[in-house]
């Protein structure tokens, strides 16, 4: 397992348990877990490219924006730019390109294979529609900020469809609908007219929508969930040192440590050991060897906490089978 499926954050002071004389301590740590994208794509030494669509329509006077070029536009650039920092490639390493499609509802292979030809990508994401709302004014909560501002709030709601394709098997990928809300926080020295607080919205939509594509993409990729995790030890140098070697990610050395406290006589040594390895196995996304372990913690002896850890590893297992 890679190092960065697992990043420690802060070290927070040790809290102690005393079980007995010689009982275990715990030391509760921060952890940055992985959780995985909620569409996973593989990117892995692939060439990606984003296409914003641009076709005539017809004024739809019951919303703000209806596939506005401008806004597609931007859309498809906030793509792009996340999609090169969560691959952590150079600015400018997904293009962005126009395209004018005849058909808005699917593209059939040849017109997937010509984007990929003509942009020479793998993967093909298309930013197909936007669409904005009229602009809401939310009452009651107007008020003077220390005597100079006056803040108000407006609202609008939005529909964007995202588009992926395979570029060379013309697969279908992902089809990302995402409905949501924009708010805006309006300061000014004077109570604006909702047309006047209408007319600013609608002037800051088009890097509004390039926020809505960073975060369009974030179902895309793994995220980072921030946990709490604990690890027994006891007070003896060789117990402090496999805590030392788990949180310079030297996951190996501390295992092999706990392994061998397994088979110590004493029971809480062992399930102490035991649960260690557990969390071990969790941060290396290996989840059901993980419940194992904790099996093997909890039929020794019942270390306090072991049993809630078990229930939060049986619903992850739920989660990642669903």
């Amino acid at each position: 397992m890679k190092r960065a499926s697992i990043k420690f954050v802060l070290l927070i002071g040790a809290l102690t348990i005393l079980l007995n004389a010689c009982g275990p301590v715990t030391e509760i740590i921060n952890v940055e877990a992985r959780i995985p994208a909620e569409i996973p794509i593989d990117f892995n030494d692939k060439t990606v490219a984003v296409f914003a669509s641009v076709r005539e329509y017809e004024v739809n006077d019951s919303l703000l924006f209806y596939n506005d070029s401008t806004l597609m536009l931007n859309l498809a650039t906030g793509v792009a730019s996340a999609i090169e920092k969560n691959l952590a490639i150079d600015e400018g390493g997904v293009y962005v390109f126009k395209h004018f499609p005849v058909d808005s509802t699917e593209y059939d292979m040849s017109y997937i294979h010509s984007l990929s030809f003509s942009s020479n990508s793998d993967i093909i994401i298309v930013v197909d529609s936007i669409q904005v709302g009229h602009i809401g004014i939310i009452n009651g909560v107007t008020y003077n900020l220390s005597g100079e501002y006056i803040t108000s709030y407006i609202y609008a709601p939005y529909q964007s469809t995202i588009k992926v394709y395979d570029a060379i098997s013309t697969e279908s990928l992902a089809y990302i609908n995402q409905k949501d809300t924009v708010f805006w926080e309006i300061l000014s020295k004077n109570d604006l007219r909702p047309e006047v607080m209408a007319i600013r919205a609608s002037q800051s939509m088009p890097s509004v929508s390039q926020s809505i594509g960073v975060e369009i993409v974030k179902s895309l990729f793994p995220l980072w969930q921030q946990q709490k995790r604990t690890l027994y030890y006891f007070p003896s140098q060789s117990w402090n040192n496999a805590v030392i070697n788990a949180r310079e990610f030297r996951w190996r050395e501390a295992m092999e440590f706990w392994l061998k406290q397994t088979k110590d006589k004493d029971p809480v040594k062992a399930a102490a050991a035991a649960y260690n390895i557990a969390i071990a196995c969790e941060l290396t996304d290996r989840h059901e060897l993980a419940l194992e372990w904790t099996d093997l913690s909890l039929k020794i002896y019942k270390l306090p906490g072991v049993s809630d850890y078990k229930q939060l590893l049986i619903e992850k297992l739920e989660k990642s089978t669903r």
